[in-house]
């Protein structure tokens, strides 16, 4: 995408608009304003439980605002990649929970 003038007048507005007030924030809500709709498809695909799904999707926000990916990486494959790891995590996770569930409590 290009930074032309008229694109940064509307990027400024848009931050304006929601209180963005440093330059973190304004790449944390670019970030999710361009890759959100991305990110709520991959997890709907990934996950059966539109709940589960929202669930990783919030997950995949945290941990982009906790570790944002670098600058010489595509941000949409870096967030397909943090999604798709927390899914099999997820996944693992109710494996060996409903392998437990069998056992006496």
């Amino acid at each position: 995408r290009s930074n032309s003038p008229k694109r940064m007048h509307s990027i400024r507005a848009r931050w304006d608009q929601v209180g963005v007030n440093d330059v973190e924030e304004a790449r944390s809500f670019e970030l999710f304003a361009e890759n959100g709709a991305f990110v709520r498809r991959l997890a709907r695909s990934l996950v059966r439980d539109p709940h589960g799904a929202d669930d990783l999707v919030q997950e995949t926000w945290i941990a982009a605002l906790a570790h944002p990916p670098g600058e010489t990486s595509s941000v949409r494959a870096w967030l397909g990649a943090v999604l798709r790891n927390l899914a099999r995590k997820r996944g693992r996770g109710e494996q060996r929970h409903g392998q437990n569930d069998d056992l006496p409590h």
